[in-house]
């Protein structure tokens, strides 16, 4: 895997490493872990930049069939980090904690 990146996707990666989010359809995901690689690229008459790869992404999520928690493939990362706020599935996910906690229905802390 190799997907160009920008300095506010790399900073919501790092905020968001290790924590639940809840995504529109109901589903939670974990970023476990990830990679960034930053290459300098020289421009034709000068100059350079330098540009950001994400090398590797791990996220979790839960598979019902079978009902065990599973890597996301590629192609599924790919399409989150196009499609998906991750900042709103992560308020998404507070909001249901709340609730819970409204409720008086306990989460177990669990460490990653």
């Amino acid at each position: 895997m190799r997907i160009e990146i920008d300095d506010s996707t790399s900073t919501m990666l790092t905020t968001l490493k290790n924590c639940l989010l809840l995504t529109n359809n109901k589903k939670l995901l974990l970023i476990k872990d990830f990679t960034i690689y930053e290459q300098e690229e020289k421009y034709l008459f000068g100059g350079t930049k330098t540009v950001k790869y994400v090398t590797a992404l791990e996220i979790l999520n839960y598979r019902s069939q079978g009902k065990i928690i599973s890597r996301v493939d590629d192609e599924e990362v790919l399409h989150y980090l196009r499609n998906l706020d991750f900042y709103e599935m992560r308020n998404n996910w507070l909001m249901i904690k709340e609730q819970f906690k409204a409720f008086d229905i306990k989460i177990k802390d669990i460490e990653y």
